[in-house]
This record gives structure tokens, sequence and C-alpha cells, in this order.
């Protein structure tokens, strides 16, 4: 799902770009949600932490605020570095800004042209489905994933399997260039991750591209790099029809 984010410091603009994204998620169906609206851009900041999905964001530039909404979309950009950036502004000659804080924004949309606004917005709208379910497909997608009180990306194609930490409320990622510890749990995991991963017990997560066989008759899992991960009784049948017994 694609959530969507509006920070604009006008009570009145910003509920009619929320009334004009609203009519356009309904009238096409689209995997989408406003997911929070606010005039404030650290509050944004807070929501979109919080988030584990990829993000559409409409910002207004001037924000009444000590920063800018061109310095708030390149804190946006560490947090959720595929989001579609889109500004809604009447300060068109700031648009070479957005090169030099390469925040990579998908528009710019004008507000002195008010009855174009709907418009664009709907053609953001599609451009970043298309984008998205494009992107859905492709093999390089990303887990985003909490390390300190920053929010990281670990590409899937290099996760071998996930397990419990020892500590409440963290997971271990066994990686193709080690491990890393972060906060998090299994079920968030499984809310991310694709068809390449699969429950092998009920607390790990793993990616079966990475298999190298499976012993059924001691319910273990082998890498290719050699390391191991246990497999349920319960959970064996799905490995099995993947043709990796030892």
């Amino acid at each position: 799902m694609l959530k969507i984010f509006i920070c604009e410091d006008n009570p009145s603009a910003r509920q009619k770009i929320a009334d004009i994204i609203q009519k356009r998620i309904c009238i096409e169906e689209y995997d989408m949600e406003l997911s929070f609206s606010t005039s404030n851009p650290y509050c944004l900041l807070s929501a979109i932490k919080e988030s584990s999905d990829t993000g559409i964001y409409f910002l207004d530039i001037v924000l009444n605020s000590d920063i800018n909404g061109i310095e708030l979309a390149s804190k946006i950009r560490q947090i959720d570095p595929r989001g579609f950036i889109i500004f809604i502004t009447m300060y068109e000659n700031m648009w070479p800004l957005t090169f030099q804080y390469k925040v990579e924004a998908m528009d710019y949309i004008a507000k002195n042209n008010p009855k174009y606004i709907a418009t664009h917005i709907a053609d953001c709208l599609k451009r970043a489905n298309e984008l998205f379910t494009s992107n859905k497909n492709c093999s390089h997608k990303l887990f985003r994933i909490k390390i300190g009180s920053q929010i990281v990306t670990l590409p899937m194609d290099n996760v071998l399997y996930f397990e419990p930490s020892s500590s409440s409320h963290r997971v271990i990622a066994h990686t193709t260039n080690g491990t890393t510890e972060f906060y998090g749990t299994i079920k968030e995991l499984i809310g991310q991750a694709d068809e390449r991963f699969l429950l092998s017990h009920r607390k790990y997560l793993v990616n079966k591209n990475h298999i190298s066989s499976i012993d059924f008759t001691v319910l273990k899992i082998y890498f290719q790099n050699g390391e191991t991960c246990p497999v349920s009784v319960r959970l064996a049948k799905q490995f099995r029809k993947l043709n990796f017994s030892k």
C-alpha cells in the first residue's frame, strides 16, 4: 500500500488537497490511503518514522516553521528513499533548490493556477501507482528497518533469514554480508516481505532463494554460505515442495 502524507500550513488549502486525493483514490480504487495531514513538518516526520510503507508526500514549501518544505523533503528522503515527493506552492522560483537538496521531486504544482491543481494531483497519483506497482515486481525490493533512531533500508536479495534476538522486540538479520540486529518483529517483516520469504519456524523468516538444501530428518535448513536455521514439523510441508531435500 502507498500511504499519502500532506504538509501544508494553510488549513483551507490542506483540506482542499486532502479532498482531491480522497476523491481520486475512490474513483480509481488505488491501493492507497491518506495517512497523515498536518501543518507541522516535525509531526509529519514522526508519522513517517512510524510507517513501514512507501509514501507519497504533498508538501508546501513555505511552512511557517524553522525548516521549509524542501528541507523537509530532504529529511523525508533519508527515511523513505523510494517515496514520491510533490511540491504544491506559490513559489515557482524555488524549484532549482530541489536539485540542490537532491530530493528528486516527482512534480511541482503551482498554487497560482488552481483549476489545474486537481488534474496535476490526479496525474501524480497515477504515476506513483504505476511506478510503485512496477517496483513491487522487481528484484530490488527493500526492507525498512530501525537501527537506533534511524530508519535504514536492507535489500531483500541480500537476506538469508531473520531470527528473533534474545533482546525483546529485536530481530537479527542474517545477510550475505554478515548479521545486523535491529528493532522490530518477525510479524512486521512478514508484512514487508515478498514471495521469496517463507516462515520456516514460528519465529524464523527464510529467503528460499538462498537455500542450499534441507535435511528433514533433523529439521534443519542449510544456506549457500554454510549457515543453518530450524524448520518446524508443521511448516516443513511447504519446503518439501521446493525440492531442497538433503
